[in-house]
């Protein structure tokens, strides 16, 4: 390299390789060659309208494992930068047909993710401000050492990157999100169909309507709907307080909605619970505005009966639920059957190979292990494939409880603290007879009641399961037993409803604790319901609890096969 470079630059001439100092000869743009599978992340270009200075940087770059793409003047740039997607571009300030700023600024408006480095020989405050506002990465001036000129350029280099990755991540979320739009937008147009059915329904209902006195709230008139809601003649109705419709003991809820809408002349009070006839309780959006009658002011209060319409609000959201969670576990038993299927082939070689040299070098125990634990992993292999095929066919078929037991067992001790810490007793009956069923919906039931049994058992400092299964009369029983923490007694009527549960949620959780949804046992419940089957719950606090599934060995009734087939899984 000659004089002026090592001025102008202050790279040291042992830096360069043999051939590439003083090449006064390099064309007007001189580019490395790309492959089209590799990422431009590293691919710099290089501005400069000296030959001998554009070969010392590109030597040194590429030293340093970039590729590195080198023009003389800003036509020369343009026409690599409409061709190529650069990850750090670096400018003289001084070129022949324009500036370097000149070349930064047409590069921001190309790529925003492209970092931009400005060298210079005459630094000074002006040109420092117009590189940095035309996007310039960094401004670095002459002489240059080596070491600080490639700490620029590898984190100029990483944070190109980043911002592409960046780009790119953010490209997908888009279309993720359109994606789930359309799947929203699917699923409204759904439910405006089942509320204009739900409208229709409660149009041609007649609603309650009570007249209060104002201000003491006092019923002064009702029309016949509320006298049949509440099943009490007009003398008995006429004169009550309009809260006698409150459930709890000490009614304030509506007190309060009275007297707020009389401050404020209207009110509206959404899903509340109303004693009605013989004690039922029904659920009800009340309206209310105070309206004038000749020369008295009253509290117009309109009751509508909302229970059908939230029951099936709860129910269209547990099946959204459902299909979410079918959609996932469908997809885990895709990778499951795959992981399962490609472990046969270098399993059958791994055995192969170990016959063949036990026929050469004879019996040798290490070999025999090796055959013994290929033929573990082959049994593991054939399990997985089994339990995912099962599951993705949605027919009724003969399933074998103590089989199916077995495997979702022994797929359960893929938890190492169920495997290793937790004593494990199975009584498993057999024979039993099959049950005629859909081999998902047991699978994933039982799975479901043995992982809250380990979830229970915690903080516990015995951890022992127990699982029996033996026949009573006409039924298959299963006992899933655990010495955990136990069951309020409140809490036992309410663990099969959706959403329940006493475990934190994930977020909330401390490190290692078990997190809950409170949709594995209402889950449970929906999937064997129309089997027949019924439960029991015997549990003591701080000694642990008994789960008792009773499954009724015959095929199921006429009524249980036709939900089953309305719900598509018979073949």
């Amino acid at each position: 390299m000659n004089c002026s470079v090592q001025e102008n630059l202050g790279f040291e001439i042992a830096e360069l390789p043999a051939d590439s100092g003083g090449d006064t000869t390099t064309p007007k743009a001189d580019c490395d060659r790309i492959s089209s599978n590799k990422s431009t992340d590293g691919l710099i270009l290089v501005v400069d309208d000296e030959s001998s200075v554009r070969t010392t940087i590109k030597a040194i770059l590429k030293k340093a494992g970039y590729l590195v793409n080198t023009a003389e003047d800003f036509r020369s740039a343009v026409e690599l930068i409409e061709k190529n997607d650069y990850g750090v571009v670096i400018a003289d300030i001084i070129l022949p047909d324009a500036s370097g700023i000149d070349v930064l600024k047409y590069v921001r408006g190309v790529n925003e993710e492209t970092q931009l480095i400005t060298i210079t020989g005459d630094p000074n405050i002006d040109t420092a401000a117009d590189a940095v506002r035309a996007g310039a990465y960094d401004y670095i001036t002459k002489p240059i050492r080596r070491d600080i000129f490639l700490a620029v350029i590898k984190k100029a280099a990483e944070k190109a990157k980043l911002l592409r990755d960046r780009k790119e991540l953010e490209a997908q979320n888009l279309l993720y999100q359109k994606h789930l739009e359309k799947l929203v937008e699917q699923r409204t147009e759904q439910l405006k169909a089942s509320e204009l059915k739900y409208r229709t329904l409660f149009e041609y209902a007649n609603d309650s309507i009570f007249l209060l006195d104002c201000p003491s709230g006092k019923i002064v008139d009702a029309n016949q709907q509320a006298v049949l809601m509440t099943d009490l003649k007009w003398n008995k109705l006429s004169g009550r307080p309009f809260w006698f419709l409150d459930t709890t003991s000490h009614p304030t809820e509506l007190k309060k909605f009275c007297k707020e809408t009389i401050n404020k002349g209207h009110c509206h009070l959404d899903d509340v619970h109303l004693k009605i006839k013989g004690n039922k309780v029904i659920r009800a959006d009340l309206s209310a505005k105070v309206v004038e009658l000749g020369d008295q002011k009253q509290v117009q209060v309109l009751v509508r009966d909302v229970t059908e319409k939230k029951m099936l609000e709860e129910k269209q959201r547990e099946m959204e639920i459902d299909l979410v969670q079918e959609q996932k576990l469908a997809s885990i038993g895709m990778m499951a059957s795959g992981i399962a299927h490609n472990l046969n082939t270098p399993l059958m070689g791994i055995m192969g190979l170990s016959q063949l040299m036990i026929m050469k070098l004879g019996e040798c125990e290490e070999i025999k292990s090796i055959i013994e634990q290929a033929n573990k992993i082959s049994t593991i292999a054939k399990n997985l494939m089994f339990k995912s095929r099962s599951e993705a066919e949605k027919m009724v078929v003969a399933v074998d409880i103590n089989r199916l037991l077995r495997e979702e067992l022994k797929f359960l001790e893929s938890n190492l603290d169920f495997k290793h810490n937790v004593e494990k007793d199975y009584q498993l009956h057999d024979p039993l007879p099959p049950i005629q069923a859909v081999y998902s919906d047991f699978s994933q039931s039982l799975t479901n009641i043995v992982r809250n049994a380990l979830d229970a058992m915690y903080n516990s400092s015995t951890k022992r399961l127990t699982v029996r299964t033996h026949l009573e009369g006409d039924s298959v029983l299963i006992d899933i037993i655990d010495t955990g923490c136990g069951i309020p007694k409140k809490n036992i009527s309410q663990l099969f409803s959706p959403f329940f549960t006493t475990k934190p949620i994930r977020g909330d959780e401390t490190e290692g604790e078990p997190t809950g949804t409170g949709l594995g046992l209402s889950s449970a419940y929906k999937l064997l319901s129309p089997y027949g089957v019924k439960f029991d719950i015997d549990s003591k606090i701080g000694k642990g609890t008994t789960f008792t599934v009773k499954i009724p060995t015959a095929q199921a009734t006429a009524k249980n096969k036709d939900r089953i087939e309305e719900a598509g899984i018979i073949g």
